[in-house]
């Protein structure tokens, strides 16, 4: 093993053989394999132009989106005691998240401004995508032109949101959005500020990105535990590449390895992660935990591989040849692919069985949607990896058919009606998003106006799912729900109860027919 690390395998850069045919592929038989895509930009701006569909009914939704779920209760918490009090009681009694406990303080709630709620979430949507496209830019600058890598972000944009587990929880729900979400978005900055490390020889701005990417490491990690173990995965992979052929930046990434290693033992040792499993009566179950998550593991692939592998087939001959050229002297090429596709499936696995062994069950939506994050990046960087090393295995003629069928069942698939861009144009065009604002608008003028101590609100009649995620219980289902609890001490009740139980989301093609008629 230490001598494959150390490269004893190395493949030749100019000329590589074929694992399935043994014949060697030169750079000129790639590039002509790539040379119908220099030809048209069409799918480039086709591209472009679904992702900004994907956008926009999200974007709009941010104008009606409002707290729910436990947002109110951080925000009294928040309130009521200072961060270091925080800070240490929650570290002590319920998670290692030392830094998603911090971040819940810029919540707009904690000042109880609503409006504040709507502009945050807009811009931590703008940031997702923003810092998609800048890694895409740093990462490719001087290899593919402007217009190239603003597509391959928009068409990564695009993969999350369609088989994102729960966009509400991703995006919308913000005490989700900030621990799970926005330690994504820092994942994508750090990227890029390492691959400017790596590109760069100036002394005093890469001890300057040393040091921002430590900070943001330290972040990332004290977020939740699927971010920690994708960022020290990642981390794991530069340092050993660095080791082995970059040894200027060998010092760097051994650091910023370091640096988050010693923050997650920091996360990992809480006292409260343990308070915490404790609550789960059957946790700790080894045999269990790694039978079920092998299951899992296992569906993760049959449920998120299918639409990948259609994507790959646009992805390969729009940029992943082109690429493969171009990327002939850079650090990550150098990575062996097989050791990174192993590291990429044993990443997925332990974040699905520290879940498992945590709790014996399923990771939730919002867990579920960090693992999905870090497959959707990890395949498409893999396929690349391979893309390189062994350019035997994918000397085919990509036919303009090929990409035609690709692209319109990529977007038959991603308009789906019961999916989840879908469902944001209709929770628009419906009207469902604006009879929710205007309830819930009406709701908070009578608790912050009514002197009730006992205070009863109507049920929401329309239910926009791209953007509720728990509301209040019906007092007959459970007086006690934690989401009524968050209410009545933010708005200074004793109790705040619905009067009969909410209406349920309708299903999509109810909406359709219904905007139909």
């Amino acid at each position: 093993m230490f001598k494959l690390l150390k490269g004893r395998y190395k493949r030749k850069v100019t000329c590589r053989a074929s694992f399935v045919s043994g014949h060697c592929i030169s750079s000129e038989d790639l590039h002509a394999s790539s040379k119908p895509v220099q030809d048209t930009q069409t799918f480039f701006l086709l591209l472009l132009l679904l992702g900004l569909l994907t956008l926009l009914p999200l974007l709009l939704l941010t104008a009606y989106n409002y707290p729910g779920a436990d947002d109110f209760g951080f925000a009294v918490r928040d309130r009521t005691m200072g961060f270091w009090e925080s800070q240490e009681y929650f570290y002590r009694e319920w998670s290692g998240r030392y830094f998603a406990t911090g971040i819940m303080r810029i919540s707009p709630l904690v000042w109880g401004s609503i409006a504040g709620y709507k502009w945050l979430s807009a811009l931590l949507l703008l940031a997702f995508g923003g810092a998609l496209g800048w890694l895409a830019h740093v990462l490719f600058s001087g290899k593919l032109p402007w217009l190239q890598s603003s597509a391959l972000a928009a068409f990564i944009f695009c993969l999350y949101v369609r088989q994102v587990p729960d966009i509400t929880q991703s995006l919308f729900w913000l005490c989700g959005s900030l621990t799970y979400q926005l330690p994504s978005i820092m994942f994508l900055i750090l990227l890029a500020y390492i691959a400017r490390l790596i590109k760069s020889s100036n002394t005093g701005k890469n001890n300057w990105r040393v040091l921002v990417s430590a900070v943001l490491c330290v972040m990332i990690v004290g977020s939740n535990e699927m971010a920690l173990l994708m960022t020290l995965s990642v981390l794991f992979l530069l340092v050993v590449a660095c080791w082995q052929y970059r040894e200027e930046h060998a010092t760097h990434m051994a650091i910023l390895f370091g640096v988050a290693f010693i923050a997650a033992l920091v996360a990992v040792l809480a006292p409260g992660n343990y308070v915490r499993m404790s609550t789960h009566p059957r946790y700790a179950e080894f045999r269990w935990s790694i039978i079920y998550t092998s299951y899992l593991s296992l569906m993760f692939f049959m449920q998120w591989g299918g639409l990948l592998l259609i994507a790959s087939v646009l992805y390969v001959p729009l940029w992943g040849y082109k690429l493969a050229i171009t990327g002939r002297s850079d650090l990550l090429k150098q990575v062996d692919a097989r050791w990174s596709v192993l590291l990429y499936l044993a990443t997925i696995f332990v974040m699905q069985f520290l879940f498992t062994w945590s709790t014996s069950d399923k990771a939730t939506p919002r867990v579920e949607n960090v693992i999905y994050f870090y497959f959707v990046l990890g395949w498409f960087f893999n396929l690349q990896l391979i893309l390189v090393q062994y350019p035997g295995l994918f000397k085919i003629r990509f036919f303009p058919s090929f990409k035609v069928a690709a692209f319109v069942l990529l977007v038959v698939f991603h308009f789906s009606l019961n999916e989840q861009v879908a469902t944001a144009y209709l929770d628009l065009v419906s009207g469902k998003a604006s009879d929710y604002k205007n309830e819930m608008e009406s709701r908070f003028h009578y608790l912050a106006t009514s002197d009730c101590e006992v205070c009863k609100v109507p049920p929401l009649s329309a239910i926009p799912a791209t953007i509720v995620f728990k509301d209040l219980a019906w007092h007959k289902a459970n007086q006690d729900y934690w989401v009524n609890k968050g209410y009545a001490a933010y708005w200074g009740k004793k109790e705040v109860l619905l009067t009969k139980p909410n209406n349920k989301a309708e299903a999509n093609t109810v909406t359709l027919r219904e905007l139909l008629q």
